[in-house]
């Protein structure tokens, strides 16, 4: 495999690297608490289908749950001058994001209850510009999903209840880079990529109540291996570098992308604290060391991206509080840690821990429509990077890093 050919794969792949961490954190955080904590055992409320389907026992009639995210991310990143690449600092990286959440519940007898959830993520992505050191790397990428997950749940005895889900998701992700064409002070090339895919995964959950306002829940999600398919777009190439990737049979070409979305086991708890005081706590272990390879398939050839990932850890505890029968609050705290570690950092996913605060509210219109509204503010580490590629060195760190 020549330079060229390694260097589309590992632009194709990188950004695919970030594909799975965005599904895993839309898994776990489909039930949008503040700073997602209660979403394992909490149960009052119909978008518990998304999180821990088994606790759907615990709703006794017809529901149906709104929420949403509205997100504004500030990320500021400074390279150092150990970079050897033209191009400075990148554009402050300032973007929205929006994150609608529909479920509803309905019980089908006493003990047998049927749920079905759809969430849609949009504007999840950075855009650097066009002219940075990192250019030849990252330059804007946009991440999306639409996740529908059906879900049924049935309560065993009377402090048991099992559920199972099947999560359907479409995956798009979309980026732009910089090609370095040959030869002296020659322009910049582009590069665009597009690919989307669908795929299912299977949900088991459980939830356990030892003694009245108190509970356990648990989760898993099984591993799931989607491929994803676009044609990437070139523009401002080269005579020399247009006929190599012509050689390569990169042109007009169909890729196929197979990457792995890995397995999460999720634990939590609920304890009532009086009629309307309660707290509530979360873990989530995310075996990301089992993310690190992408196949890469285009006319005939197949290649093999390999990355160094180490497992995620998310812990988060919260406290909720009713004012009356219609409007609850909460707060909640988490801490995410790092996917990667410094060495193996990339700028395709500067990836970092992370620590997240957030308040919300619960407003209930009659016994069967809730609306939830949360605000979260996320501060990331420094997400230092130290990158050598074909076009040069690139090192730096992120100086401001946080989403509200």
């Amino acid at each position: 495999m020549t330079p060229a050919a390694r260097r589309l794969a590992r632009r194709a792949s990188g950004l695919l690297i970030s594909l799975p961490l965005v599904l895993v954190a839309g898994a776990a955080s489909a039930q949008l608490g503040p700073a997602f904590a209660g979403r394992m055992a909490e149960a009052d409320n119909a978008s518990t289908v998304n999180s821990n389907p088994a606790a759907m026992t615990r709703l006794d009639h017809l529901q149906v749950s709104f929420d949403t995210l509205v997100a504004l991310t500030d990320n500021e990143f400074e390279v150092d001058d150990r970079t050897t690449v033209s191009g400075g600092d990148p554009e402050n990286d300032l973007d929205y994001a929006g994150l609608p959440l529909f479920s509803i519940h309905a019980p089908l007898t006493e003990r047998f209850h049927l749920g079905f959830g759809v969430s849609v993520p949009a504007g999840l992505g950075t855009d650097y510009g066009d002219d940075w050191a990192g250019r030849y790397q990252a330059q804007e990428s946009t991440l999306a999903f639409i996740s529908i997950q059906p879900a049924v749940a049935a309560r065993v005895t009377d402090w048991l209840s099992l559920g199972v889900g099947a999560a359907i998701m479409y995956v798009r992700a979309e980026s732009k880079s910089a090609l370095q064409n040959p030869g002296p002070n020659a322009p910049d090339g582009r590069l665009k990529t597009d690919f989307d895919g669908v795929q299912v995964g299977a949900v088991l959950s459980a939830l356990v109540e030892p003694w009245p306002g108190g509970r356990i829940g648990a989760s898993w999600r099984n591993e799931i291996e989607p491929r994803l398919s676009g044609r990437p777009k070139f523009r401002g190439l080269s005579p020399a570098l247009e006929a190599q990737l012509e050689a390569l049979g990169l042109l007009n070409q169909n890729i196929k992308l197979d990457i792995r979305v890995p397995q999460a086991v999720q634990v939590g708890f609920y304890e009532e604290l009086g009629e309307r005081f309660a707290v509530m706590g979360d873990f989530a272990w995310v075996d990301w060391s089992r993310f690190g390879k992408v196949d890469v398939r285009f006319a005939g050839n197949t290649l093999t991206a390999k990355t160094t990932f180490q497992d995620i850890y998310v812990g988060s505890i919260g406290a909720a509080y009713r004012f009356d029968e219609d409007w609850r609050g909460r707060l909640g705290f988490t801490y995410v840690s790092s996917g990667v570690k410094n060495r193996d950092r990339s700028l395709a996913l500067p990836m970092d821990e992370s620590w997240v605060a957030g308040a919300g509210l619960m407003r209930r219109f009659g016994p069967a429509l809730e609306l939830h509204a949360n605000f979260m503010a996320v501060f990331g580490g420094s997400g230092k990077v130290d990158n050598t590629g074909l076009a040069g060195r690139v090192a730096g760190e992120f100086e401001r890093r946080q989403t509200f």
